[in-house]
């Protein structure tokens, strides 16, 4: 865990901030007509303050995560900065037919923290104007499978999804200006 505080750049306040992370894991000993088979699982809890203010800034009083790191906590489809955000998962891992092909399926329920936006990787809101219809972002599905060739070489092959949440469908959208298409013949 962690804690930011200070002031920040004029018209921007005090900023009061922290995030933590926790886990439980254990690898399993499972006798099966093959031999031994060695699966570990994991559950995480990942949490990344949030601030309230609407619209959302990078100056508000929300976790700034500095150094993105979010692939490695928080699933592989990069799309949510540990910022405003609860992300409870869930990790599988597996040896297949030898030591040197490992399984991971990883699970992720993201939340926000305050009903405002989720943010990016890089810290950018993604809907800066209008306040969450629901603190639910979805969930994310990853899938890799990792095959050690030599001590030096890896052959990573993986699959990932993401299933949106209740944010989506009850956020109000920001509106749009039409924008005018012409063409010129010449």
């Amino acid at each position: 865990g962690g804690v930011q505080f200070g002031t920040n750049s004029p018209g921007f306040g005090d900023h009061n901030a922290g995030f933590f992370t926790g886990g439980l894991g254990r690898q399993l000993s499972i006798c099966t007509g093959c031999g031994e088979w060695k699966p570990t699982v994991w559950f995480w809890y990942d949490w990344a303050s949030g601030g309230d203010d609407v619209p959302a800034a990078r100056g508000d009083n929300s976790f700034d995560h500095l150094f993105p790191l979010a692939h490695k906590y928080n699933g592989f489809m990069d799309l949510f900065g540990r910022r405003n955000l609860h992300d409870i998962n869930f990790q599988f891992i597996t040896p297949l037919a030898s030591k040197r092909v490992k399984l991971l399926l990883w699970y992720h329920h993201f939340f926000l923290d305050e009903a405002t936006t989720p943010y990016s990787v890089v810290m950018s809101p993604y809907n800066n104007t209008a306040p969450a219809g629901d603190r639910e972002l979805g969930q994310e599905i990853d899938v890799l499978l990792n095959i050690t060739i030599d001590p030096r070489n890896n052959v990573l092959l993986g699959y990932s999804h993401f299933n949106s949440g209740e944010y989506y469908k009850t956020t109000q959208e920001l509106r749009r200006t039409p924008t005018r298409t012409s063409s010129m013949l010449s």
